[in-house]
């Protein structure tokens, strides 16, 4: 029994020395989401995690000229960024945060269609 016991042991010891690496949580570096081009313009599909954890699929335009990042009143709201200090966004499965510069807008949403 002692022999078994060993070699039971050395498996164990071998299982988790190789899954300690995959244990950890990974969190990814980099995302990919498609891109749409339209009306000269780019969107991108990014996925707003709400404060319940759950996710609110979102078309964005792409606007690297501006400072702040713009939702619509009722979306702000929606992610109670008037109580929350920052917003998370998906870009794929990458997490990232904002912490300022969220902003809400009236005029918001406007048709960007043709």
């Amino acid at each position: 029994m002692g022999e078994r016991f060993r070699k039971l042991l050395a498996v164990l010891f071998a299982f988790f020395t190789l899954c300690l690496p995959c244990g950890g949580l990974q969190i990814p570096s980099s995302g990919t989401v498609p891109f749409i081009f339209e009306g000269n313009r780019v969107y991108a599909e990014l996925a707003l995690v709400r404060p319940d954890g759950t996710l609110h699929r979102v078309l964005a335009f792409v606007d690297l000229g501006s400072p702040s990042m713009i939702l619509s009143e009722a979306l702000f709201k929606e992610l109670r960024l008037d109580q929350e200090k920052s917003l998370i966004f998906k870009i794929g499965d990458m997490p990232v945060r904002v912490d300022s510069r969220v902003i809400s807008d009236t005029w918001l949403p406007y048709s960007i269609g043709r």
